[in-house]
């Protein structure tokens, strides 16, 4: 019986996996067809495709960099200010 528990979340973390692709992908497009200038002037000084690849594959990942480390550090931020004030220790007798 815990064999259909097992399959059963793995299932959904699954769908969840598929949902955020599907953002994540929706988000890069949306962010290319909002540049419609910007593509237009690197295409008037003869830029390859590859280097729009390269511009807006490198703002995403700067983007996660830095999304990623302000998050791990605001969390970090969070965990240590509820720890000093002891609030936790309640909620968890």
């Amino acid at each position: 019986m815990l064999g259909n528990v097992k399959a059963f979340i793995l299932f959904i973390c699954g769908a969840v996996v598929f949902a955020i692709l599907l953002v994540s992908a929706n988000t890069m497009a949306m962010s290319i067809r909002e540049r419609t200038r910007e593509v237009a002037v690197l295409r008037r000084w003869d830029s390859r495709a590859r280097q729009f690849w390269d511009c807006f594959v490198g703002e995403a990942v700067a983007l996660a960099i830095i999304g990623g480390l302000l998050g791990s550090l605001g969390a970090t931020g969070l965990v240590s200010l509820i720890s000093r004030m002891g609030g936790m220790s309640q909620v968890c007798k």
